[in-house]
């Protein structure tokens, strides 16, 4: 399950964006380990200065998806 959408818009800058409006882009341990792994793609990426941290619709992030319940706790 996709969790966000990482863009390189121009050489060197990219988009990093959290893709669950509908939870109000809260962070599930599955969207966090995603966003871990793709925190790493990147830094292992000399090519890449910046990375901008956004989200899609109208929440940046709830903070933990506590719906998720127990076993899929981020703490």
């Amino acid at each position: 399950m996709d969790n966000h959408r990482a863009t390189e818009v121009e050489p060197g800058i990219v988009l990093l964006e959290l893709t669950r409006p509908y939870h109000r882009n809260a962070l599930s341990s599955n969207a966090v380990a995603e966003l871990h792994r793709e925190i790493d793609r990147i830094g292992g990426d000399p090519a890449i200065r910046v990375v901008i941290l956004t989200e899609e619709g109208t929440s940046f992030c709830a903070g933990a998806d506590i719906k998720a319940g127990p076993t899929d706790s981020i703490f």
